[in-house]
């Protein structure tokens, strides 16, 4: 028989074994106190990004997943590189500023100065928290969301699940509208 002091520590160990382990989830490495009172431990954390797509099901592309304000300056100063290099290419190569050559460079201009106002208009902004976390691309939520009913209707759905009008019934009364034959319908 295990007296009731033992069998005591030994739950409380396994708690504190349980209690270690939840709190070391989704990449982060905290400081856990350790159960022999010595102070703090770290420890890395043993859920690697497979491990957790096996269980929550999703596989988000890694530049959308590994996405933050580091990243979105990154690739905002990449671009700004290169057109800086492209308007550069073309002052050596064109007696023109405005010759057809120089196009390509304006617009590459015109597309790194619109990513970095829009980036900076989603960091300062603070009533929504996904464009502020994800510059730029958070802003891909609220399109989807704005055309998600087109999506839907036109990808997703059958000939036979809409509501309250299935596709074939829409098909037929757009038909009937132009005055043309239905009857394969």
């Amino acid at each position: 028989m295990i007296s009731q002091a033992l069998r005591r520590r030994q739950v409380h160990a396994r708690f504190l074994q349980i209690r270690k382990q939840s709190l070391l989830c989704f990449g982060s490495t905290r400081s856990l106190s350790s159960s022999s009172g010595s102070g703090k431990e770290k420890r890395k954390d043993i859920w690697t990004n497979e491990r957790v797509n096996a269980y929550v099901g999703h596989t988000f592309p890694d530049f959308i997943e590994d996405w933050n304000r580091q990243v979105y300056r990154k690739v905002g100063y990449g671009l700004a590189g290169s057109s800086v290099l492209s308007i550069a290419l073309t002052a050596l190569t064109c007696e023109s500023v405005l010759a057809l050559t120089s196009i390509p460079a304006g617009i590459l201009t015109a597309g790194t100065a619109a990513y970095f106002h829009i980036g900076e208009n989603d960091i300062a902004q603070t009533q929504h928290a996904v464009r502020r976390n994800y510059p730029v691309i958070g802003n891909l939520r609220y399109v989807l969301e704005t055309i998600r009913p087109e999506l839907r209707q036109y990808i997703v759905e059958s000939d036979t699940d809409g509501r309250p009008f299935d596709r074939m019934q829409r098909a037929q009364v757009y038909q009937r509208a132009k005055n043309v034959n239905d009857s394969k319908f």
